[in-house]
């Protein structure tokens, strides 16, 4: 298990994380015995099986808060790494944290509780159920790599307390450890000699989410098979809709427009929440994702809520919600940079750029007090009142915005502003390669092109198709948002190198003129390249037909 010591030690003592990867099997018939296995694989090797015990109370509120937003809090003994386990999903995998186990088997830490504070707000986390599972461990290892894998066979016996109704089931996890961790190659070996074992004795991918939600009543389709009905299907690819006339799909019951709104800002808020986590637990990029879901949100105010508020006084509160995520980003930004900077390093550490220790030294320190600022952020009220205002959004959208009826009405007058806004943007230019007030230009561009991406996107993942010149609008701004992004870029390691190079020692001046010079290059590559390709996408956006 890949474990790591976070880099939030002040603020979140005693955590430590590991993004888990496993999978999960178990018998179709949910009431049959476990058959024995004995693990022999062609290349791995099995460890003796260990045989534990594990107690766990899984904690919730009463709103069950936790399970909105797919964290799982847990106190557990028994096993090799008894203690509190905070799960959560995030950039697009299931990470682990944890602390020590405390004396009080009911009383969270504060520490946890702090962990997930932007997730609960002023809600209590309280037991919801208990699991008790007799485990069965055997560690897999291959000859010269290590350890790669543990198949725990778990027999696990849960109450849930809201409604004193117990659950058995029985099941397999598979869990990678080591270098199969780091290692696709290694790890669908792993998943494939362990799989193959497991199908041969009748068992099935599982399709339980999280022992909790099981626990609570909430896997259909373990409920169906209790009762002795047979288990779903594997979800098949959704087949293609038939087109009509401007429209990519149709064979479906549209979303209402406060149905689409209320999903992409449920999931924007969970996008702002989860890189806090991350952040608490130490993952790099976790302010990048931050300052996205900011963005996102800002964008989806502006063009997807304000057109339509009821009133006066509700623009200006969204407004002020929108500046206070504004400085959320804004917070999150010198560690983004800092990781940005140290990226840029790295790439360019050449023997012609001589030595750029000390370079990198001073973009690691930024990323330190980046750091520092951006937890200091995290765990301030103004940070929870930003979620608290986005919570009571969600809760009720046509309290604050009476949106068209018909969604995909909704979906075009919000397309054609965003081209509008383009456009517009675009036509103020002033022209030319090079200068600052040209450099601001095509950043104003870039955010313009952003905003348009983020909610053409937002409607997709909300469940609404997109005409094909919706589509040729999001693939156009996807395009123009990266190469202007290349600019940006190379204009903040510039603006880095400028404002550090007058404290610079004589000795490394040199590495510094021949960053600059090269990023100046470059920058200058990607200037040339804007002219040309910005005014054919625009001539192209201008004749796209949105209806």
């Amino acid at each position: 298990m890949n474990m790591s010591t976070s880099h939030c030690e002040g603020l979140y003592p005693m955590v430590s994380h590991h993004l888990e990867i496993e999978r999960k099997y178990e018998m179709p018939d949910a009431g049959a015995t476990m058959p024995q296995l004995s693990w022999s694989m062609k290349e791995l090797v099995a460890a003796p099986t260990v045989s534990e015990h594990l107690d766990a109370t899984y904690f919730d509120t009463e709103t069950q808060s936790l399970g909105r937003h797919k964290i799982a809090v847990r106190r557990r003994t028994g096993g090799y790494d008894q203690g509190w386990h905070i799960k959560f999903d995030a950039a697009g995998g299931r990470h682990e944290v944890g602390f020590e186990l405390t004396d009080d088997a009911l009383g969270v830490p504060d520490p946890v509780t702090n962990f997930v504070r932007a997730a609960i707000l002023d809600e209590t986390l309280m037991p919801r159920v208990s699991l008790t599972t007799d485990r069965k461990r055997t560690v897999l290892s291959l000859a010269g790599t290590g350890d790669l894998a543990e198949i725990c066979e778990d027999s696990v016996r849960a109450v849930d307390y809201s409604t004193g109704i117990q659950r058995t089931w029985c099941e397999w996890e598979v869990e990678l450890l080591g270098a199969a961790e780091e290692s696709e190659e290694l790890a669908q070996k792993v998943f494939l000699e362990v799989e193959t074992v497991l199908i041969a004795a009748g068992a099935v991918p599982s399709q339980s989410s999280a022992k909790i939600a099981r626990a609570l009543g909430q896997d259909a389709d373990f409920e169906r098979r209790l009762k002795g009905d047979k288990a779903d299907p594997q979800p098949s690819a959704q087949a293609p809709r038939k087109k009509r006339t401007g429209r990519a799909a149709d064979q479906f019951t549209l979303p209402s427009s406060a149905q689409v709104l209320t999903t992409v800002l449920a999931h924007q808020s969970l996008a702002l929440v989860q890189a806090d986590l991350l952040l608490k637990a130490g993952v790099q990029d976790a302010t990048h994702r931050g300052r996205i879901a900011a963005r996102q949100l800002r964008s989806t105010i502006k063009y997807m809520v304000r057109p339509y508020t009821k009133s006066l006084e509700v623009d200006e509160h969204l407004a002020e919600l929108a500046r206070e995520l504004k400085y959320y980003a804004e917070v999150y930004e010198t560690n983004r940079n800092g990781e940005l900077l140290a990226d840029m390093l790295a790439e360019r550490g050449t023997p012609a750029a001589g030595d750029l220790s000390h370079l990198m030294s001073r973009a690691q320190e930024q990323i330190l007090v980046g750091t520092q600022e951006a937890l200091t952020y995290s765990a301030s009220t103004r940070r929870l009142a930003v979620q608290r205002e986005l919570e009571a959004l969600i809760a009720d959208v046509t309290l604050s915005a009476d949106l068209p009826l018909n969604s995909e009405n909704y979906l075009n007058k919000v397309a054609k502003r965003l081209r509008k806004g383009v456009l517009k943007t675009y036509e103020s230019h002033p022209g030319g390669e090079v200068g600052v007030e040209t450099d601001a230009s095509w950043h104003d561009i870039r955010k313009m092109v952003k905003a348009a991406r983020y909610t053409l996107e937002s409607f997709q993942d909300a469940g609404l198709p997109l005409t094909e010149d919706q589509i040729n609008m999001l693939s156009m701004a996807k395009e123009l948002q990266g190469h202007l992004g290349r600019l940006t870029d190379e204009m903040t390691f510039t603006a880095w190198l400028s404002g550090d190079a007058p404290q610079a020692q004589e000795s490394e001046k040199p590495s510094y003129l021949y960053l600059q010079g090269y990023s100046d290059g470059q920058a200058d590559v990607v200037r040339g390249e804007l002219q040309e390709k910005v005014s054919a996408a625009m001539m192209e956006l201008k004749q796209l037909t949105l209806k």
